[in-house]
């Protein structure tokens, strides 16, 4: 099995007896290869097998599955009345997973549909844009992470590490238990784990992806970056490249230090 990415343990970890992991672990890695070699007209069977599976269902699995699901329908408008048809009988909470993925692809096929089946709310509120979104939960790196599965492209991958600016809020997630616990000190530990929670799966990615990897490497390259972010992205690239390439690595900083940076630095 390669490397696990963010998207593979969301859908592993909902899915239920051992025969449904196995099932789950398929579907997970036809989605983290889809952008190598597209194959949109499966995306159904897909869908019906995760619901099968009781992951399309679980809101902890949801978010990467309808990131990536919104851009392959956003990529194929012209498909998406026969797709919905083929999931006409998903139950009635996979069905507002496979609803939602629809409404965030944002398409003129999209509006047809919640039209000619009264599904106004998805019509009374502009769709969202998935690489607009503030990235101050979990959930968004979950989205973020979908929609470059579906694509391949490098936008998605800069908006994950514009979260590497969430930095100024390491260790709070480890004070929280003996802070006061007020609202502030919630919110700095929920930003500290959605930092902690992309700098994990940038790396990962970086590693099991070398598309991942190079658009990482661009992105520093651009200098377009906090001094927070550059930071941190040297940090995920450091991490990465001992992974794929064993023993020291000349003009790397030191992974260790970039850990720990002095407070200023945060």
């Amino acid at each position: 099995m390669k490397a696990a990415s963010f998207l593979f343990i969301a859908i592993l970890l909902s899915a239920g007896p051992l025969q449904s992991q196995d099932s789950a672990e398929a579907e997970g890695n036809w989605m983290m290869d889809y952008y190598l070699d597209p194959t949109p007209e499966e995306l159904p069977s897909h869908l019906i097998q995760l619901s099968e599976d009781g992951v399309l269902s679980d809101p902890k699995a949801q978010a990467p599955i309808v990131g990536f699901t919104s851009q392959v329908m956003a990529n194929h408008p012209d498909r998406v009345g026969d797709w919905m048809a083929q999931l006409s009988d998903l139950p009635e909470d996979s069905a507002v997973a496979v609803q939602t993925a629809l409404w965030f692809s944002n398409t003129e096929a999209s509006r047809e549909y919640f039209e000619e089946n009264d599904l106004n709310e998805y019509l009374e509120a502009p769709a969202p844009d998935i690489l607009g979104m503030a990235i101050d939960n979990p959930g968004t790196l979950d989205l973020l992470w979908g929609y470059f599965f579906a694509t391949g492209e490098k936008a998605p991958i800069e908006s994950l590490v514009s979260s590497l600016a969430l930095a100024q809020y390491a260790g709070a997630l480890n004070a929280y238990p003996e802070s006061e616990k007020t609202e502030t000190d919630r919110e700095a530990a929920y930003f500290d784990a959605t930092f902690q929670s992309a700098l994990w799966s940038l790396e990962s990615n970086a590693v099991a992806h070398p598309r991942v990897l190079q658009y990482c490497q661009e992105i520093l390259a651009e200098g377009d970056l906090t001094e927070r972010e550059q930071l941190w992205l040297k940090v995920v690239l450091s991490k990465a490249q001992k992974q794929l390439t064993p023993g020291p690595l000349p003009d790397e900083p030191d992974a260790e230090k970039a850990e720990t940076p002095e407070k200023e630095d945060l």
